[in-house]
């Protein structure tokens, strides 16, 4: 990828189909011994890449533990990485001085896992759509009006009189994680992360809310990074499947490439974990990997998953870390078990 420097910062020249870009990101939470003293990193993403494109909704799964909420929070501009890049039209974030990361914040909606955890309880709806208008310099009180009733409209909390004036507690659920998803896209942006958006929702009302965003993606034309660790729903919401494990992407490509022609072990793995609504899995005993995901502080000598991994190739696996291999069009994955398919 060609890039250019100038006297302030460096210009990358992305693809005009990609809006973000992540180069070799590496994102480490330094452990203190007595409180000051130095006594490691953990490693919490450790060399992650890809692109996002314009009107695509991309899916990052892995268990609990696996580093996708920090490269969730990374990506927003919440933590500085070690090493690597995020490059938004053409320039790396980090590089932003405060204005800039004022603008980028704006530039980027966030879904909340926890809805009422994410809207204050002591405003009125209204206010809460309110706030990111008066936040970001739009004082004019008709536009500020006609924003939050179009926004509401957009996520289908109707009739609007009913909802506008009502506190977080008077709404449901499901109600509650509109209002989320609508103040993250009063600001008109065009990036949307959403963290585990349904995980907290009744059964019911999660297909309500991934259909709602579907919805809002056509619409609006967003690109999307939706992280989760339930594959059962992705396959519904997203372009592509980015599997992760251990703080690494172990596997990328299509949904139906993921769910019917995965490569990966560990990709086996989780959705053999999956559950799915028939009384026949009662009868069926499905083999689970031995042992714990390794520490992230002390992570193994080559490929993390090979303690774990029912195909690990001793002297290969257990020494030396995996590159991507592209082992079919826009399939790739991290293992050593296709070094020779290339």
């Amino acid at each position: 990828m060609a890039k250019k420097k100038n006297k302030e910062k460096t210009i990358y020249n992305l693809p005009d189909d990609v809006v973000i870009s992540i180069q070799d990101l590496r994102v480490w939470f330094e452990l203190k011994k007595f409180g000051f003293g130095h006594a490691g990193f953990v490693r919490a993403v450790d060399g992650v890449s890809f692109d996002l494109h314009k009107k695509e909704a991309i899916a990052i799964v892995g268990e609990s533990g696996c580093g996708k909420t920090s490269l969730m929070k990374t990506i927003l501009g919440l933590y500085t990485p070690r090493e690597g890049n995020i490059i938004y039209k053409n320039e790396d974030i980090n590089q932003y001085d405060k204005t800039q990361q004022r603008w980028f914040h704006s530039q980027i909606g966030y879904v909340q896992q926890d809805p009422f955890g994410a809207i204050a309880p002591f405003m009125t709806l209204r206010k809460i759509l309110a706030e990111p208008l008066l936040c970001n310099g739009i004082k004019d009180k008709d536009e500020i009006e006609r924003r939050i009733r179009k926004v509401m409209d957009e996520v289908s909390l109707t009739p609007i009189e009913d909802f506008i004036d009502k506190f977080p507690h008077m709404l449901s659920g499901g109600q509650q994680q509109r209002i989320v998803i609508a103040r993250a896209m009063i600001l008109q942006q065009q990036v949307m992360v959403a963290d585990e958006p349904v995980s907290m929702l009744d059964a019911s009302v999660r297909v309500e809310v991934l259909k709602l965003l579907e919805g809002l993606k056509e619409t609006h034309g967003l690109s999307v990074i939706y992280i989760t660790h339930d594959l059962s729903t992705v396959r519904y919401f997203s372009e592509r499947i980015f599997v992760m494990y251990a703080g690494r992407l172990v596997e990328k490509a299509k949904v139906n490439d993921i769910i019917y022609n995965h490569k990966h072990p560990y990709t086996n793995a989780l959705l053999l974990a999956t559950s799915e609504p028939d009384a026949e899995n009662a009868k069926v005993y499905k083999e689970i990997p031995e042992g714990e995901p390794p520490s992230l502080v002390h992570p193994p000598k080559g490929c993390r998953y090979h303690e774990r991994c029912p195909k690990m190739i001793d002297g290969l696996c257990n020494q030396e870390n995996p590159p991507e291999f592209e082992v079919e069009p826009d399939h790739f994955v991290s293992c050593w078990l296709y070094k020779d398919d290339i």
